[in-house]
């Protein structure tokens, strides 16, 4: 009996390192560029930066411009990427992204798609190869 509870132990602490293994995408398919964008910690966290110091002005609770309030779980991946790649919010509209150049607005969106709603999902983030 000793045995089947180690067993059952054993096999229950796989599956939880299993799910720990499952970490968050390395790339994503960039349907603006069809390509594959490789993520890096350092692309992610001026990603990252630029999210917090250009889109929170407008995008933080309460904020004072009616903009919704967004972070990076706001959206599952693909809905991300669509963002940027059809660029149908306002802010795109309104010239509100000019002040970020085609690079950083990429790797806004693979910050943003690196931590979003689904981001643990080990299938997304896989469909570039």
């Amino acid at each position: 009996m000793r045995k089947v509870i180690a067993l059952a132990a054993c096999g229950i602490l796989l599956c939880a390192l299993g799910g720990v293994a499952q970490a968050r995408p390395s790339k994503r398919l960039d349907p603006t560029t069809n390509t594959c964008r490789v993520f890096t910690p350092t692309t992610i966290e001026e990603g990252r930066n630029l999210f917090h110091s250009v889109c929170k002005s407008c995008h933080s609770r309460d904020n004072a411009v009616g903009a919704r309030f967004i972070h990076s779980e706001s959206l599952i991946s693909r809905a991300w990427n669509r963002v940027f790649a059809k660029q149908y919010p306002a802010c795109a509209k309104d010239g509100s992204w000019a002040s970020l150049n085609e690079e950083q607005l990429r790797r806004v969106n693979d910050f943003l798609f690196m931590n979003s709603a689904d981001a643990y999902n080990p299938h997304s983030g896989q469909d570039c190869g």
